[in-house]
């Protein structure tokens, strides 16, 4: 990122051009795909955050600008996972939906702090979701207490929805506040590949 003539720069931009290629393939075959790039940098565990705030933004504001302006990629939904500390936001311009990954040791905790502080930050400008969580999380609760994330994305396998018995699973996923979708009839999958 310092250095923009430098060969590692050069690579870092042909990483996301190859990326693109993927991309472009769902934008073809109209995709509309919800794209969480550089997830968790605030927690400094993944390269792209151990910098700092100030290079993350610089790095997400490259990517967002490559892929859009340079690549004509249009079909994403930037979603911007954050712990709430506005230093790492990249901007409005560059950010669709503000997120939060939890795995918390009680299920039922509706994390209403993460809620009001991001509610409070980004008011009403930014849908806000939990891009991952641990189990399923108690969305009938969570909206009693006033709050209305607008999807949750459980994690897998053992973090997943077999943290949560079978019949609270049941009412969550019945709840009148929880809309889930049939799985389409017929779908043609799209494959990882070069282009053809």
């Amino acid at each position: 990122m310092a250095d923009p003539d430098s060969a590692d720069h050069a690579a870092l931009l042909s990483d996301i051009d190859t990326i693109a290629i993927q991309l472009r393939r769902l934008q073809d075959a109209n995709v509309p795909f919800l794209w969480r790039p550089l997830h968790e940098a605030e927690g400094g565990w993944f390269w792209w955050g151990a910098k700092g705030p100030q290079p993350f933004v610089q790095l997400w504001q490259l990517l967002h600008d490559r892929l859009t302006k340079t690549d004509g990629i249009h079909n994403l939904l930037w979603v911007f996972t954050s712990e709430g500390n506005a230093a790492w936001y990249p901007g409005d311009a560059y950010v669709d939906v503000v997120g939060i990954d939890q795995y918390p040791k009680d299920l039922r905790d509706p994390q209403n702090g993460l809620w009001y502080n991001l509610q409070t930050q980004y008011a009403g400008r930014k849908l806000l979701a939990i891009g991952e969580f641990g189990g399923v999380p108690d969305v009938p609760r969570m909206q009693r207490m006033g709050e209305s994330w607008s999807y949750a994305v459980s994690w897998s396998d053992a973090l997943g929805p077999k943290e949560n018995s079978p019949e609270e699973l049941k009412r969550i996923y019945t709840s009148s506040g929880v809309e889930t979708q049939p799985a389409p009839v017929e779908s043609k999958p799209i494959t990882a590949g070069p282009p053809q």
